[in-house]
């Protein structure tokens, strides 16, 4: 074996964030793409030959899927050429961490996709590491899985949410780097290399995009890894639909940034724009074909119109205060570590 395909994080949905319109297609319009990009996939790793194919978890966007979820994710995979594939789990999989109820064993039947629930080695190559909370993943359990390639679906220390935003939590990529050549990872959104030494740590990057919480400058797309050189290559998803946020002070200054976007995608914009323009914002938005549907929001403290609120932290807590809190008590009910829903708030 030397080539082998990789993709992650699809999430497969009627909806998603704001892109909640039909489409003129069989499915809604989010589903449409992502039966497109299926099809894109397949054709790509056939042409290169791969001998094998990994999906690193959230196939689906939850553990609960509707009808029109299933029909469509059916015929994406009517796409495949029945290369082999390994799914393992993520946490969108799931009902919970235990892993025992999950969405993707409507694939167990699939003859060529075999699904991975528990952490394992598969074979003298592979180790895979379905969904887990950090503090689960200990050097213990590393150790007796080294191997030369590990897939997993993990939180990673020294991730990027976002440019600006580096994960404080999660398993440690030094750790990753002793037992494993190279570690594959899902979950985190954004392609890139974690640990540069000799053993690379890598998220791999989703699929599609899928609310705005993914990156800015982000484009999806799928890779295939060369087994023998360890070296990745990446391609980009030419039918996702890109999420991405913009702040602009005049109409001048939103058309320069519009047309900074890379060509050739269509997009879901999260536009912040002075309160006096926003009428003016969303009816140019409204006439350009690339533009698939957008939020505008007013900024109504940069037009003077009202004055912010301040709450005394002495005596009163504040919503987000109380949110935190809540989590902190709770946190079976949390999908991200704390500190990223402090991060967002901010």
């Amino acid at each position: 074996m030397s080539l082998v395909g990789i993709y992650t994080d699809v999430h497969a949905s009627v909806h998603s964030s704001i892109m909640t319109m039909p489409s003129s297609g069989k499915y809604s319009m989010r589903l449409n793409m992502i039966v497109e990009s299926f099809k894109w996939m397949y054709e790509l790793f056939e042409r290169h030959g791969v001998d094998m194919i990994v999906n690193l978890g959230d196939l689906f966007d939850s553990h609960v899927v509707r009808s029109e979820e299933i029909t469509a994710i059916s015929e994406a995979y009517t796409y495949s050429r029945g290369v082999p594939e390994i799914h393992i789990i993520g946490n969108h999989d799931t009902l919970d961490v235990s892993r025992k109820f999950y969405s993707t064993s409507l694939l167990n039947n699939v003859p060529f996709i075999d699904v991975y629930s528990e952490p394992c080695k598969i074979d003298d190559t592979f180790s895979v590491i379905p969904y887990m909370k950090s503090e689960s993943v200990t050097p213990e359990m590393l150790k007796d899985l080294s191997n030369k390639v590990l897939l997993s679906h993990l939180d990673i220390k020294g991730s990027h949410l976002r440019p600006d935003y580096v994960m404080d939590s999660g398993v440690d990529s030094e750790l990753l780097a002793m037992n494993f050549d190279v570690s594959l990872n899902g979950h985190l959104h954004t392609a890139e290399t974690i640990h540069t030494t000799e053993h690379m740590v890598i998220n791999v990057g989703s699929f599609s995009s899928n609310s705005f919480s993914d990156s800015n400058t982000y484009i999806p797309g799928v890779c295939i890894l060369d087994t023998d050189t360890y070296q990745l290559v990446r391609y980009n998803n030419p039918h996702a639909i890109l999420f991405r946020r913009m702040v602009a002070s005049s109409l001048d200054d939103l058309m320069k940034k519009l047309c900074k976007l890379d060509s050739g995608y269509r997009y879901i914009l999260r536009v912040t724009v002075p309160y006096h323009i926003k009428d003016d914002v969303a009816e140019l938005l409204s006439q350009i074909e690339e533009i698939v549907t957008y939020r505008v929001v007013a900024d109504i403290h940069s037009s003077h119109m009202t004055e912010k609120k301040v709450v005394n932290s002495s005596t009163e807590k504040s919503i987000e205060q109380e949110f935190l809190e809540f989590l902190k008590k709770n946190p079976e009910l949390a999908k991200y570590p704390i500190s990223e829903y402090s991060e967002m708030l901010k």
